[in-house]
């Protein structure tokens, strides 16, 4: 069998090396931004809660508040 060249061997040595850091690059890359949306995500789902919450505090009636306990316990007894 015939030994291939030492520039053929550098060559494919550099590919793999390139090749391995690109792929540990974009796995770690895709993971950060998985996180960071979630993240974003987590923090407007929060904000719009607290927003939620205060306006229905600042109802004087509480019939608001209550409609909407009724109308989510009515869809949450619908789903089961």
């Amino acid at each position: 069998m015939k030994k291939l060249s030492i520039g053929l061997r550098l060559t494919l040595w550099y590919l793999v090396i390139f090749l391995l850091a690109g792929v540990i690059f974009g796995v770690g890359m895709w993971l950060i931004r998985r996180q960071n949306l979630f993240d974003i995500a987590d923090i407007a789902r929060e904000g719009q809660a607290s927003d939620l919450k205060r306006f229905l505090e600042a109802r004087k009636d509480n019939e608001l508040l209550e409609r909407c306990r009724v109308s989510v316990v009515g869809q949450a007894r619908a789903r089961v």
